[in-house]
């Protein structure tokens, strides 16, 4: 008959649990991010994930500090999304190259190559920057003449020099103090063609490549020329077998559901890596640090003498000890991964106020009338700790098991935001910090801090909703609140 009762006793609570709307709330978020670190798990496995965040060659083409794309739909601004990608070495429609050999006498001295891209760019936004690889095999110095012909029909010479065997690499961006030569002749093709010298200063250089001149010229202002635009570059070497290519990488300004950070990394792989490492790492400390500390107490309420002697001076010990200037010794000596930060926490979190508390709940247990009948017919110390006095407190720290989660799930983003982190794996707490590092607030990178802000937000409210629900069923009393 008890068997039975087990799982009729577990209906009753779950039926009263649902009539609870923050318990329906809560599994709602929790399955949410339960369903986010299955989708996590299958698209980027773990080792593949790791080694992919943490090598910015991958990244090299995305957008850097690109927004959100969904972001369009409240400014119904059209914006480039992802990266425009043209390059010679493969097939294409736009792409034209023409090899023409030069002889003297009858032989070959020289050979001069041509290459010829056409795009459209139809949008409302200026493009981040942009980016050009010039990949040079030579024995020789090759002269590259490189030109970006607008749908005005300005011509700006954007590259102009000899170049030795190796890949060279541009990228178009604001540097403080610094302009590109091809922005000086900009200005100069201006002032020849509409008589106006403009103002160049602190505009990124991308944008002169895609400006409305007359508009520019006219007003002082900026804005997006649509149209057909034409790169060509033109080679010359005395070496006849000598190739050039380009790969033109025209970076846009908004990039999947979360956008990008400082190296273009998708930050929804993140969001989606952070949900199942911070719901192990809160579950895992959560959940042990509660049944060592019961385990421990029981231990020293049922034992007392020397047991308890010893078990509550370590205990204070560990009370005293200062818990964050601790763990930033440690790790400043030691340095460790993210699950050695666990177990430390995991160690000093077992040991404190709880288990005083845990243990004035088991002193009371133990002069219980079914614990002396226990004694009375033989049980062992283990037995009556382990399945009388254990259980006996189990339905009170369920719901402090799981309100705690999120808490150890903001410790870990805290110890993150103070450099006390593995650098390799991919957390919320860690995203917080680059974030930090790199002035997102300062420059406008909202996306950047408010994603993994909600997502932490989003668990710790999860978690509590449950908890306290939980607390509710399990503990009577609270019911009449």
């Amino acid at each position: 008959m008890k068997v039975a009762g087990i799982p009729n006793r577990l209906k009753a609570q779950l039926k009263r649990l649902v009539h609870y709307k923050s318990f329906v709330a809560g599994m709602v978020i929790l399955t949410f991010f339960v369903g986010l670190s299955i989708y996590a798990m299958v698209t980027w496995p773990y080792s593949e994930a790791v080694a992919k965040w943490n090598n910015p060659a991958v990244w090299l083409d995305y957008p850097k500090h690109a927004k959100p794309s969904w972001i369009t739909l409240f400014t119904g601004v059209r914006e480039l999304e992802g990266s425009l990608i043209i390059d010679t070495r493969l097939e294409a429609k736009n792409v034209v190259k023409l090899r023409q050999v030069l002889e003297r006498f009858g032989k070959p001295f020289a050979t001069i190559e041509r290459i010829s891209i056409g795009f459209t760019y139809d949008y409302d936004a200026f493009p981040a920057r942009l980016v050009y690889v010039v990949p040079v095999n030579t024995t020789d110095r090759v002269f590259v003449n490189m030109t970006w012909r607008k749908p005005s029909g300005i011509e700006i010479i954007i590259e102009k020099n000899f170049f030795t065997s190796g890949e060279l690499i541009r990228s178009l961006e604001p540097k403080p103090g610094e302009v590109p030569e091809f922005a000086l002749r900009y200005v100069e093709i201006v002032e020849k063609v509409y008589g106006v010298r403009v103002n160049i200063s602190n505009l990124n250089p991308t944008y002169l490549l895609f400006c409305d001149d007359e508009y520019l010229a006219k007003t002082g202002a900026l804005r997006v020329l649509k149209g057909s635009y034409q790169v060509g570059v033109e080679t010359f070497s005395s070496d006849i077998n000598s190739t050039v290519d380009l790969r033109l990488v025209i970076q846009g300004t908004i990039y999947g559901l979360a956008g990008t950070d400082f190296l273009g990394r998708d930050l929804f792989m993140a969001l989606a890596w952070g949900a199942p490492i911070a719901m192990a790492f809160g579950l895992t400390a959560s959940l042990l640090s509660a049944l060592l500390q019961i385990a421990i107490a029981a231990i020293s309420a049922w034992f007392s003498g020397v047991v308890d002697v010893v078990v509550q001076r370590i205990n204070e010990i560990f009370m005293v000890l200062p818990f964050l200037p601790t763990i930033v010794m440690l790790w400043m000596f030691y340095g460790f991964d993210l699950w050695t930060l666990l177990w430390v926490i995991i160690l000093f979190n077992t040991w404190g106020s709880g288990i005083k508390t845990s243990r004035a709940m088991f002193l009371q247990i133990k002069e219980m009338p079914y614990i002396e009948a226990a004694k009375a017919y033989g049980s062992s110390n283990f037995r009556i700790v382990m399945l009388y006095m254990i259980p006996r407190v189990i339905p009170v720290i369920i719901p402090n098991i799981v309100t705690a989660i999120p808490s150890f799930v903001f410790l870990e983003a805290a110890l993150a935001m103070l450099g006390i982190a593995d650098p390799r794996t991919i957390t919320w707490g860690k995203v917080l910090q680059e974030a930090y590092t790199h002035g997102a607030l300062l420059q406008g990178y909202y996306h950047w801090i408010l994603a993994p802000s909600i997502m932490l937000f989003l668990m710790g409210i999860g978690f509590a909703m449950i908890g306290f629900t939980l607390d509710r069923v399990f503990n009577p009393r609270l019911r009449e609140i």
